[in-house]
């Protein structure tokens, strides 16, 4: 399937939002890390490992998206 310029904007606006989801959980993860860190330490490991999950997550999507480019060629 051949994407156009037209479903571009389609395109750009699925990439945020799969974008956005795991980085708002890293967030989130990093955050509570930072908070538990000196009290409980098994529990900021947990967190930060949530975090490094969701930064897996998101170079899938990217990995992805650098898949789709390669098969696509310039379009636009």
């Amino acid at each position: 399937m051949r994407y156009t310029c037209s479903t571009a904007g389609q395109l750009a606006a699925e990439v945020v939002h799969e974008l956005n989801t795991p980085l708002g959980a890293m967030m989130i993860a990093v955050e509570l890390a930072i908070g538990s860190l000196r009290n409980n330490p098994e529990q900021a490991f947990q967190r930060l490992d949530k975090a490094v999950q969701a930064i897996q997550q998101m170079q899938h999507v990217l990995a992805g998206l650098t898949d789709l480019a390669w098969q696509q060629g310039p379009e636009c």
